[in-house]
């Protein structure tokens, strides 16, 4: 069991490892780890500032992370970093062509929200869809679906950072675009 949780642990993320057994030591971790692989469905494990998941076969570590439940800001569509660090990480934005936010559509400021529940969005070239089905494609892990940021122009959903953008907000194909990706810390 050690060997095999060391294993998957180092394998998914170098060093992480190390700072869950400091912080919690090691005898709770085998006693996690032991539950999670005689587990045979998706499970979390709550420990002392982290939290281990087992999912689709493979165990995850997270710091645990409660984002603000007001959270809300604007943002200035450029090229640049924002660090979010409530939210576990940073919202990078690159300067692309043909892809990403039309910085022209969207009057280039956005609001940076938190999910609800309920969204909807249109892709190009695609049906509209819950933002929920785009994030379980997208393969974003389920612990960190509700502390990734959704960009909005006014009361428009424009995009799910890394995942889609709506069409109606779309750079054209020969438009200038910033591409905007949430980029976790861990």
């Amino acid at each position: 069991t050690r060997n095999w949780f060391y294993y998957a642990a180092h394998r998914r993320q170098p060093g992480g490892l190390n700072h869950v057994q400091q912080s919690i030591g090691e005898k709770l971790i085998k006693e996690a780890a032991r539950q999670i692989i005689h587990s045979r469905q998706e499970l979390r494990i709550a420990l002392p500032a982290v939290s281990l998941y087992s999912w689709h076969g493979a165990l995850y570590w997270q710091r645990d992370i409660v984002p603000p439940p007001d959270f809300a800001g604007k943002l200035i569509l450029t090229s640049g970093e924002v660090a979010l660090p409530m939210l576990g990480g940073r919202l990078v934005m690159t300067r692309t062509s043909g892809k990403g936010l039309s910085p022209v559509k969207t009057g280039g400021e956005l609001s940076l929200v938190l999910r609800r529940g309920g969204e909807r969005l249109k892709s190009p070239r695609q049906p509209t869809r819950t933002v929920a089905n785009l994030l379980q494609e997208a393969g974003v892990f389920p612990w960190r679906r509700r502390c990734l940021p959704l960009l909005f122009v006014d009361d428009k959903l424009a995009a799910v950072c890394g995942v889609a953008v709506a069409a109606e907000f779309a750079a054209g194909e020969n438009e200038e675009g910033i591409d905007c990706c949430f980029v976790w810390d861990d």
